[in-house]
């Protein structure tokens, strides 16, 4: 299977869920900014579209779950298992335990050096579960008893406009999206 990558912008566009002109103008509004504001947070800023539609797309095209509290229910267990300052750390929230797997909430799911430090942790395989900071904060408040202040929010993926996405080539896969 081919992996080509694509970014945000590009993403967006595709899924008609911006024109090619609300993509020009956030990504000069980006640069004006010096890139203090990633292509996501810009876009949502503007009003172009809406922090969740962002998320739906990048879980849609990478295969990363999307965190609701029925699929992936919290257990204050788990924290025995992942401390607090690691949690914070890392940006990351452990949800639950199921076999040998630790799902975790995640604001930047394609962390992998946040990952893999929770693998060695833990010694279990972890899932990253993507999280809106809001969600995130709810979720620490249930694990640790406290919110967490997430610095650098960057719409759960650091995809600024030259940042790009693994994605499956649709030629090469089964799936439609």
């Amino acid at each position: 299977m081919a992996i080509r990558r694509k970014k945000l912008g590009q993403l967006l566009v595709e899924s008609e869920l911006i024109t090619k002109e609300q993509l020009e103008q956030a990504l000069v509004e980006q640069r004006l900014g010096k890139g203090k504001d990633k292509l996501g947070q810009v876009l949502v800023k503007r009003g172009v579209i809406s922090e969740e539609k962002i998320l739906q797309v990048v879980c849609r095209q990478m295969g990363i779950q999307r965190y609701n509290e029925k699929d992936y229910p919290p257990d204050p267990e788990v924290k025995s298992q992942v401390p607090m300052t690691f949690a914070q750390e890392h940006k990351l929230i452990p949800l639950f335990q199921k076999g040998s797997v630790l799902y975790v909430g995640m604001l930047d799911p394609t962390d992998i050096n946040s990952i893999d430090a929770a693998v060695s942790l833990t010694e279990l395989d972890v899932e990253p579960v993507i999280c809106k900071e809001q969600e995130l904060n709810d979720l620490a408040q249930v694990i640790y008893g406290r919110k967490f202040d997430f610095i650098e929010v960057d719409l759960s993926m650091d995809m600024s406009e030259g940042d790009d996405v693994d994605l499956e080539d649709e030629s090469d896969s089964d799936h439609s999206y």
